[in-house]
């Protein structure tokens, strides 16, 4: 949800059916009762819905929610542990949803004012960055730019921010 939040990409309609995000193919299948349940992934403006609308199957929670320690749901949470492992990390700078995620919010820091580095920082972590911070953001983006084309260098940068640990934890 933050990512999207971040990126502007989130979708902020209330109710409505639940959400059917990617899963592997063949995943629902292989836990279902017959073996004939079959899953269709949702497309477009649906994917980018807040998580509490994704449809749980509990035989089959979504991956990518696993990952990122959510909870089963099999009992009610109270609080979250906070983690951060490297299966996460991968998740998070290698999924297509976060790459798009990135990708607009890349976007989104060079359309509005101010410098774009400094402003995807503070949408990202809702705070300015620090000098030191901010110079190491920029010596970064330098190295992508150097290895790659503005568009990807800028998509790395946002995906760093994304992947920090400041912004995954936010309480």
């Amino acid at each position: 949800d933050q990512a999207l939040a971040v990126s502007g990409l989130l979708v902020p309609k209330i109710g409505g059916p639940s959400v059917k995000p990617w899963q592997p193919p063949g995943l629902w299948e292989a836990v279902s009762y017959n073996g004939e349940a079959v899953y269709e992934p949702d497309q477009g403006e649906a994917t980018r819905r807040r998580g509490l609308y994704t449809y749980w199957k509990r035989q089959s929670p979504p991956p990518d929610l696993l990952t990122l320690d959510s909870p089963t749901r099999e009992v009610c949470t109270l609080r979250r542990p906070r983690t951060n492992t490297p299966l996460q990390a991968l998740l998070l700078l290698n999924d297509a949803n976060y790459q798009e995620a990135a990708r607009a919010l890349a976007a989104r820091a060079r359309r509005e004012p101010g410098d774009p580095l400094s402003r995807a920082f503070q949408l990202a972590t809702g705070r300015p960055p620090r000098p030191a911070e901010l110079a190491e953001l920029r010596r970064f983006f330098d190295e992508q730019q150097r290895h790659s084309s503005e568009a990807a260098a800028w998509t790395l940068t946002a995906s760093l921010l994304l992947n920090l640990d400041e912004f995954q934890t936010q309480h």
